[in-house]
């Protein structure tokens, strides 16, 4: 089994004690995002709009999690988990 952090300035920074993402051999599991613009730290909240410019039906699974408060009292936080293709090569 491979481990490997993934982390890109092109992204919100983690506001806490975790990664961006965890790479586990095929699997990646994205920590749960809220709308933040990466360069400013600034909320925006336009999520389906965004969804819409880059997926197409048939669209991806969402989970919606009730919970008290997120951070910077926003009022919504996505997180994924994405399987990556494995190349065969011919023996």
């Amino acid at each position: 089994m491979t481990k490997e952090i993934i982390s890109t300035p092109l992204a919100p920074q983690a506001i806490g004690t975790y990664s961006q993402a965890i790479k586990v051999d095929h699997t990646v599991y994205l920590s749960g995002q809220i709308p933040l613009v990466p360069e400013t730290m600034t909320i925006i909240a336009v999520v389906n709009e965004i969804m819409g410019h880059y997926f197409e039906a048939p669209y991806p699974a969402r989970a919606v999690v009730g919970v008290a408060a997120l951070p910077k009292d926003v009022g919504v936080e996505m997180d994924a988990i994405m399987f990556l293709k494995v190349q065969e090569y011919p023996i």
